[in-house]
């Protein structure tokens, strides 16, 4: 290769002076199980008034992504994978030396729901050492909501095998054991409590005469279900505690409703769902909650976790798993699919 001399200077060295100098990396980050996102601060001194773009090298799998501009993002990669990156930045004279290098793991991201009732083992996924669950209560066929807990950083064991119970009507849900993270089955016309970090106790039945009062409604992430009317003339029910910004109460029914019986509103399980949504029986719209029935003679609690009336059913518990538990924490929303 031949080479010219500037003022004494050879030119491959007088382009090296000229390079950048190496960007300074900064915080890797996964937006989701198969991106990377590498930042880094711009170079100093040398060449940085004329950089015209970056280059992050990533290992294993010898993976280039370029941007002008932090951050750089390197797809194609695989969760529960350490990688290793660093950055470069060029401009007219070429690449300059690469920056210091940076390692993370990408976490694997999913979830696992549980709601048909039964006893379960859940398996813990290989990398996943934390784990958020929220537990939603069995409501009762006399009125008596389930309770809703939730827990985040529960620590686990990748290939451990943990119990799952998922509530029937009027029976305790938990992850473990109901110590660790539970919602209670009402009990009756008394709601459920709950165990956790944060949730909210199921509405009471309406404790009329005759059984048909409202049933109560579902612990909320962040309040107590609402509690039936006691007169079954006025179709009173329970809102879920979300819906009602976790204000107990007796319900009543629109204009309109001349039923005995009225189910309470079910609960969620993909997080705290949007405040003030107190409409007949309405569940937590924004966690996935269901109305309870509204009929004559007995109506059933929504899902999950609303109390029934006058011998209708409640609405069954539930159980949902979701990870990395460190990042996808309960009551946000966050928490959703997968």
């Amino acid at each position: 290769m031949s080479q010219r001399y500037f003022g004494g200077i050879l030119s491959d060295t007088y382009n090296s002076l000229k390079v950048p100098n190496a960007p300074t990396i900064g915080t890797l980050t996964a937006p989701t199980s198969t991106t990377l996102n590498v930042a880094f601060t711009a170079p100093a001194c040398v060449g940085a008034s004329n950089v015209i773009g970056y280059q992050v090298f990533v290992t294993p799998g010898c993976k280039i992504a370029t941007n002008t501009s932090s951050p750089v993002v390197v797809g194609c990669l695989t969760a529960g994978t350490t990688y290793t990156a660093k950055v470069t930045a060029n401009n007219t004279y070429g690449y300059g030396p690469f920056s210091s290098t940076s390692s993370f793991t990408i976490p694997v991201i999913g979830s696992q729901s549980y709601t048909t009732p039964g006893t379960y083992s859940w398996v813990a996924p290989t990398s996943v050492t934390k784990v958020s669950v929220v537990a939603v209560g069995g409501g009762s066929n006399c009125g008596g909501a389930g309770g809703l807990g939730w827990k985040n950083n529960i620590t686990v064991v990748p290939g451990n095998s943990y119990t799952v119970v998922a509530g029937g009507a009027g029976t305790t849900s938990y992850f473990c054991t109901s110590s660790v993270v539970s919602g209670g089955g009402g009990s009756g016309k008394t709601g459920g409590g709950h165990t956790g970090c944060g949730g909210g106790n199921g509405g009471n039945g309406a404790p009329d005469s005759v059984g048909h009062g409202g049933g109560g409604g579902a612990g909320g992430y962040s309040g107590n279900g609402g509690s039936g009317a006691t007169n079954p003339a006025t179709c009173g029910h329970g809102r879920p505690g979300d819906a009602c910004s976790g204000a107990a109460g007796a319900g009543t029914s629109p204009s309109g409703f001349s039923y005995p019986a009225n189910g309470g509103g079910g609960v969620g399980i993909l997080g705290k769902g949007t405040t003030g949504a107190c409409s007949y029986g309405a569940g937590n719209p924004g966690s996935g909650g269901t109305a309870g029935q509204s009929q004559s003679g007995s109506a059933a609690g929504g899902v999950y976790g609303g109390g029934g009336s006058g011998g209708g059913a409640g609405g069954v518990g539930a159980i949902r798993i979701v990870w990395p538990g460190c990042s996808r924490l309960f009551p946000s929303t966050s928490v959703g699919s997968p």
